[in-house]
């Protein structure tokens, strides 16, 4: 399928949101990290050093642009999950927290992926399917940063240029591709603290909140966590923003996020694969949760699982 022989450089020329790549260096605080995150509204930072001061599995002629050796990716959970597990609710330090405290806190960062430009996209979908959601892209231009390619990217151009015969394809249930993976479920009278350790300690990116009978009634994201740190201003005292949010559970957390709207979290396993793709792009949603006929989750698609569907129909 030609359409997943697109070089990953050209995925990144076309990207529908194009920013620069969000950097900052390896002693920088974790403050300064989770108000750069804010100021250019993401949740995952490219992290870099001298050159020659790091060793990583990755080709440093890929990993070394303009005098910055990259090193690994952080996310908003790294910050999180550091401060939760090392400082607890008291800390007061985060301003002196180096960065590079957090590296390889959660899967993410663990491994340094990094691609050249050439590479197709069948490669990265292959990558995206062992938990990773961004991976670099080197530039042919040695004095250009480096890409960060996220599985948005590339669901969002999948959708875009999909071919009329791949779309037939893709009209079939999600019922006849589901991973079969093990659903972990929470509820929503579980504490915020509790669910974030869990998420780190296990790579969740989110979890399916159920009530007393099982049934899914929402979903808890970091992309929910993302929400929350910006409307409380890391401006101020990011203490203070830990005291706004650890004593919350997860209930009284999302109806300060979701502030009255209600959001549609899961899918039929009647429903098409293709519709699945679109709505988890329309509504921003990382994981499609599948629910059966009494609307309880049984299992989950995630970005790179409706990827790797699109490229083994279209081979």
């Amino acid at each position: 399928m030609a359409l997943f022989k697109t070089h990953l450089g050209d995925i990144l020329a076309q990207k529908q949101k194009k920013q620069p790549l969000v950097q900052l260096k390896h002693d920088a605080t974790l403050y300064e990290a989770m108000n750069l995150m804010q100021n250019h509204c993401v949740t995952t930072l490219a992290c870099y050093g001298p050159p020659g001061h790091f060793v990583t599995s990755a080709d440093a002629s890929l990993t070394t642009h303009n005098g910055k050796q990259y090193v690994a990716i952080v996310t908003l959970l790294d910050c999180v999950v550091h401060l939760l597990h090392h400082h607890g609710p008291k800390f007061l330090d985060a301003e002196h927290i180096p960065v590079f405290k957090v590296i390889g806190g959660t899967q993410e960062g663990r491994t340094l992926w990094i691609f050249k430009p050439e590479t197709q996209l069948s490669t990265a979908t292959e990558a995206f399917s062992k938990g990773l959601h961004s991976l670099f892209v080197a530039n042919a231009d040695p004095a250009t940063p480096l890409g960060l390619l996220s599985q948005t990217d590339a669901l969002w151009f999948v959708l875009k240029h999909l071919p009329p015969e791949l779309q037939r394809k893709l009209e079939f249930p999600i019922g006849s591709y589901l991973p079969g993976r093990p659903v972990v479920s929470i509820t929503g009278d579980m504490h915020v603290q509790q669910v974030l350790k869990m998420m780190g300690e296990k790579g969740y990116k989110s979890l399916p909140v159920v009530d007393g009978n099982g049934v899914l009634v929402d979903v808890f994201s970091i992309s929910d966590l993302r929400i929350f740190f910006w409307d409380a201003s890391l401006h101020s005292k990011l203490s203070a923003v830990f005291e706004l949010l650890l004593p919350m559970t997860i209930e009284q957390f999302l109806r300060n996020v979701r502030q009255g709207r209600r959001v549609i979290v899961g899918a039929k396993q009647s429903d098409a694969v293709l519709s699945a793709m679109k709505f988890a792009l329309e509504h921003h949603v990382h994981h499609v949760w599948i629910v059966d006929e009494s609307l309880k989750p049984v299992d989950v698609l995630s970005y790179s699982d409706l990827l790797k569907i699109a490229l083994q129909a279209g081979l």
